[in-house]
Formats: C-alpha cells, structure tokens, sequence
C-alpha cells in the first residue's frame, strides 16, 4: 500500500512539474535560448550542427545566435530548422557523430528515471533499519 501511495505522489508531482514547467516556457521565451547554449556548451570539437527546435521559438533563436556563436567555437555552421514535434524551450542538436537531446520532455524523463532509480535504494535502506 505504501507503495502505491508513493508511485501516486511520483506521478501527480510529475504531471503538476510537467505543467508548471510548460506554463514558465509560454511566460519566458529565452528558455529554449539557454537550452541551446548548454547543448552546444557540450559539444566536444569544431563541427557543423544542425537545430531543430519548435517554429514558436525561430525567433528568439535567430536573435541570439550571432552572439552565442561568437562565445562558441566548436560551432563551425549552425543550420537552424523548425520541427512541430520538438516542443516550445527545447531543441535537439545533431551533429555528423551523434546528438544531444536537450527537448524539455526529455529532461523530464531524464529526472523520473532518477528518482526511480532512488527508490530501490530507500527501499532496501528501510528494510535493513528495520
């Protein structure tokens, strides 16, 4: 029964991270500009890079690029494309060797299976207090 009651806490604290974080995103549209420029902080070596991020977010993309490829140098190109399925805040940024996810969703995702990956460990932990 505990066990459930927690699993339920988990997912309504999902579902109201997931809406606050959704509504912080249409408030401040410079989210996806910082999600970008931590995705490309992480690239390991002067390359061409494509961006996909949502076609509401094309213009604060655009208006901070300049500056953000001035402070990057392993950004040899960067191709900016719009993509429905990437949601407003998010972008993923691909590269001829792989690409970083950096979609709001899954950072989401990323976060939950942390979390789970806890729970085991309180578990046992609790057990072997007992």
């Amino acid at each position: 029964m505990l066990d459930a009651a927690r699993e339920d806490v988990l997912e309504f604290a999902l579902a109201m991270g997931t809406k606050i974080t959704h509504r912080t995103i249409e408030a401040d549209p410079t989210v996806v500009t910082d999600q970008l420029a931590e995705a490309l902080a992480l690239l390991a070596e002067p390359t061409a890079v494509t961006v996909s991020i949502n076609p509401e977010d094309r213009p604060m993309v655009e208006s901070v690029l300049p500056d953000m490829l001035q402070r990057l140098s392993r950004c040899a190109h960067i191709d900016v494309r719009e993509e429905a399925t990437v949601s407003r805040g998010g972008c993923i940024v691909a590269t001829g060797k792989g690409r970083i996810d950096a979609t709001i969703e899954r950072q989401i995702d990323r976060i939950v299976a942390t979390i789970l990956a806890s729970a085991p460990q309180e578990k046992s932990e609790e057990s072997a207090a007992a």
